[in-house]
């Protein structure tokens, strides 16, 4: 029975040995876990085949169904597949079965879900070695009952939760609460939040960091490259996931972006595969073109130099930059 070091063991260590296929039947999953497992070192060019059980009956948040298409479609084209379970009874069972092209390696089965909490050791989970062969029947099974993610019905056969804000004060300092609510969820008064200025502690926009991180010619970056600073008030409030964990940002507009902390302490958010996609977003938003500087008077006609960040979960995190 296994129950420390799951992430190793069950997802990492059997495409180290030359498995390069894995079938999951998940009742919950995350897009953040699925990027943080294609992102570990030395794994190979192994493929993912996903099903999510309990979707037929609880739906599937609309940042993951689109970031669920983006890892299909665009991030790991080839290399990702999921499906929805459309049918009743809903699966809660959680199985792993490895292969090596058709031969069967290794399969586990017990608690865990495809999520960072599960396999990071965030809970307590326990897994036990299961019959690959018998983990790929499971999931072929499955399959008849089930929707792929990149199918045009999916929005007419599952049920697809919008996060929704009421307009409240939120806090410049992080207000944590002891149980994190799930999806479908209204952010409100009592949702954990911090607010995090653009500004640096003299109350400038930087110039060659922060929004303005690609603005720097000489090392030849694309210009929107960007990264949002979090001061040490905020990074040491642990408001936001540790260090190298990914998480989901889901904005006000509808976007969402792979996210993880970064640099020294902890001390920005980046996305994952590209920065700039950051700021190409908040150029956007501030109705400036792509590559251009932002300056200290966009922020301030905009309406804001500051953004609201409340949790949603340990993988999820919604952000507000409405005006």
């Amino acid at each position: 029975m296994l129950t420390d070091k799951l992430f190793e063991k069950v997802l990492i260590a059997p495409a180290k040995s030359g498995a390069d296929r894995l079938y999951v039947v998940s009742g919950y999953a995350t897009p953040s876990m699925v990027y943080k497992h294609f992102y570990e070192k030395g794994m190979g060019n192994f493929q993912v085949s996903l099903i999510i059980g309990m979707s037929s009956i609880e739906g599937i948040a609309r940042a993951y169904h689109q970031e669920f298409k983006d890892l299909a479609q665009r991030d790991y084209k080839g290399r990702f597949e999921c499906w929805y379970m459309t049918k009743l009874p809903p699966v809660h069972s959680k199985a792993y079965g490895w292969f090596a092209g058709n031969k069967p390696r290794q399969a586990f089965a017990g608690s865990a879900n495809y999520t960072q909490n599960a396999f990071m050791e965030k809970q307590r989970e326990v897994m036990v070695d299961a019959d690959p062969a018998e983990v790929l029947s499971y999931f072929r099974s499955l399959l008849s009952e089930s929707i792929n993610c990149l199918d045009s019905k999916v929005e007419r056969v599952i049920k697809l939760v919008d996060i929704e804000r009421r307009r409240t004060k939120v806090p410049t300092q992080p207000t944590i609460v002891a149980s994190p609510r799930l999806l479908p969820v209204v952010l409100g008064d009592d949702a954990p939040a911090v607010r995090v200025s653009l500004l640096d502690n003299k109350g400038q926009l930087p110039q060659r960091s922060g929004l303005n991180w690609g603005q720097r010619p000489e090392y030849r970056r694309n210009p929107d490259q960007a990264y949002i600073r979090l001061s040490s008030d905020v990074y040491t409030q642990k408001f936001f996931p540790p260090r190298g964990k990914h998480f989901t940002i889901v904005t006000d507009d509808g976007q969402t972006f792979d996210a993880v902390i970064a640099q020294d302490r902890g001390k920005a958010i980046e996305t994952h595969f590209d920065n700039a996609f950051l700021g190409r977003y908040f150029r956007q938003r501030l109705g400036l073109a792509s590559g251009s500087r932002v300056e200290l008077s966009h922020l301030t006609q905009y309406g804001r130099t500051d953004i609201d960040f409340m949790k949603i979960d340990d993988e999820t995190y919604y952000l507000d930059f409405s005006v």
